[in-house]
């Protein structure tokens, strides 16, 4: 048989809201027990909005540049069409295409 949790109160959700309820109750000294069944946090803020939007308007600045003519090298002196994007899985994994 399990052991009882005892607390004030329980914060089903670790999503924004959670988040808030759980952390304020905890400022004000009750206790909280946080319920969620994945990762902490907004999916919004993981995985979703705002890491899509940080690469896009990463991409729309990198377009700008190489349309006043603007040249980019890697401190190999790759510049960033050498890199096969299909084999890139991180930043240090990417791939020279000879």
């Amino acid at each position: 048989m399990t052991n009882p949790l005892n607390t004030d109160i329980v914060v089903i959700g670790a999503g924004t809201a959670g988040l808030t309820a759980f952390n304020a109750i905890k400022r004000a000294g009750a206790s909280a027990l946080l319920i969620d069944r994945g990762p902490l946090g907004t999916t919004c803020a993981r995985v979703g909005c705002m890491p899509s939007k940080a690469a896009l308007h990463a991409g729309q600045r990198w377009a700008t540049l190489r349309e006043f003519g603007a040249e980019f090298k890697s401190q190999e002196g790759l510049k960033p069409d050498d890199v096969e994007k299909s084999k890139c899985v991180t930043a240090r994994g990417c791939t020279l295409a000879r």
